[in-house]
């Protein structure tokens, strides 16, 4: 396979990388994201090959000579690495395609994130929605990039297990209007696991710092609004947290039906 030998940081194609690596905006537009560490970048050319444009890596890496490679010296890999200490390897992925929100409506659970800032907890929301059964997650466009380095490794290599997309909260809920919306809110009143369960539901997960802000969701009824039972003194749980809590939930009350 083809050998792309990058030695000094002046090269465009080392200034495009670093800048898939820290750049949001460019990660966006270029339709491309980084994979980092050796056990998820193998998984991922096990499971998706088809989406690998070449792996990356230093002269002192082996194992990766079937794919076509980028190699950098030790000192460019450290400068776009985000994993100190970790072996030298990458895989430059391409985006997935941003689904139809018409053609998913046959979902049973899907996770909708409002405004959420924190790359870490979307990974691990995304983590936590794969483990218990949801169809995909949905990010409003005002939250951060679903592809950023920090979640695809708080994902621990399920970013292509599910639809993982940014998409029009506003108009999910006029397409979804038929559905059973939960935002999870530490102010209202209704207990989650007190409120009776239909299909399909949707999960809305709200900023950290300001809860929900699309007007949309605002403005679904006071049935919607729904808060995980803590005692007192603790006013709202993580957001990972609280998604992993109320999809287990899901997970346990769909096995019933």
């Amino acid at each position: 396979m083809t050998v792309l030998e990058i030695t000094s940081n002046a090269n465009p194609k080392f200034k495009w990388l670093k800048g898939i690596v820290q750049n949001t905006a460019l990660r966006k537009a270029s339709g491309y994201f980084v994979v980092e560490g050796r056990s998820l970048v193998m998984q991922t050319l096990r499971d998706r090959q088809e989406s690998v444009e070449a792996v990356i890596i230093t002269d002192e890496i082996d194992g990766f000579e079937d794919w076509p490679r980028w190699m950098l010296s030790r000192g460019l890999f450290k400068e776009i690495s985000r994993l100190a200490h970790a072996e030298p390897v990458m895989a430059l992925v391409f985006r997935p395609d941003v689904p139809s929100l018409a053609a998913l409506g046959g979902f049973q659970r899907a996770v909708v994130l409002d405004h959420l800032q924190s790359p870490s907890n979307v990974g691990a929301i995304v983590r936590n929605a794969v483990a218990f059964g949801a169809d995909f997650v949905m990010l409003s466009a005002e939250s951060c990039d679903p592809f950023h380095p920090e979640a695809i490794r708080a994902m621990a290599g399920n970013w292509y297990q599910i639809p993982l997309f940014i998409g029009d909260v506003t108009e999910a809920v006029r397409l979804w209007n038929t559905a059973q919306w939960l935002v999870l809110d530490s102010h209202g009143t209704q207990m989650f696991n007190d409120v009776p369960l239909g299909v399909p539901t949707v999960v809305v997960i709200g900023s950290e710092g300001q809860g929900i802000i699309t007007p949309a969701l605002q403005h679904l009824g006071r049935e919607s609004r729904v808060v995980i039972p803590m005692r007192s003194g603790i006013e709202s749980l993580n957001a990972a947290v609280s998604s992993g809590i109320m999809l287990q939930y899901l997970m346990q009350d769909n096995r019933k039906e």
